[in-house]
């Protein structure tokens, strides 16, 4: 956001997730979430990529999420 590739983000809080989601405009839709999710039954916490409705990748560590990723987060012209 700062370097302006990204014009605003969200933290949305829902029951068993949290939700970083990135936008183009403010308006639209976010172009990528990320999701930091509580799994059922004492599992731990999964970390998912979404880009829109569609995941992309999902791991238990959010450092790995992101690594595996990192060139398809850089920035929207």
């Amino acid at each position: 956001v700062a370097k302006g590739e990204w014009r605003d983000y969200a933290l949305d809080h829902q029951v068993g997730c949290a939700i970083f989601s990135v936008f183009r405009h403010s308006f639209d839709r976010p172009l990528f979430s990320v999701v930091k999710r509580v799994r059922p039954g004492n599992r731990g916490t999964e970390y998912l990529l979404l880009a829109g409705p569609r995941q992309l990748d999902s791991n238990k560590h959010l450092s790995s999420l992101l690594k595996g990723v990192e060139k398809k987060l850089r920035g929207v012209s």
